[in-house]
């Protein structure tokens, strides 16, 4: 493969978290497509997940573990939210003692 046909979306993500989708008409024609990235790609058989119509376990495999996904987002709010009220509340502070006329008289509007 030269240098031109690699992705380099691969080198900045790491490969367990890239996904990707496509719909196909048959599974035969799905089966070739598999073997093919397989073939053409650094993609191994054991990444590769074929869900068929009427599946029971459609989202599972689609989407992993959803409670996993939901903590994170949960810690990352917590995080970020608590970041934002400090930068905040340090802006704020600077603002009334050091800040235009206009914010050190009037502190609780700012």
């Amino acid at each position: 493969m030269s240098e031109s046909d690699q992705n380099y979306r691969t080198k900045l993500v790491n490969a367990e978290q890239v996904q990707v989708a496509s719909v196909f008409d048959s599974k035969l024609n799905a089966d070739k497509a598999i073997e093919q990235v397989v073939r053409g790609t650094d993609v191994e058989s054991q990444q590769v997940t074929l869900i068929e119509p009427g599946d029971s376990d459609f989202n599972r495999k689609l989407e992993g573990d959803s409670k996993a996904l939901g903590k994170m987002m949960w810690y990352s709010h917590l995080l970020l939210g608590a970041a934002g009220l400090v930068v905040g509340l340090i802006t704020a502070y600077l603002l009334v003692n050091i800040g235009p006329a206009l914010t050190q008289q009037n502190p609780l509007a700012t």
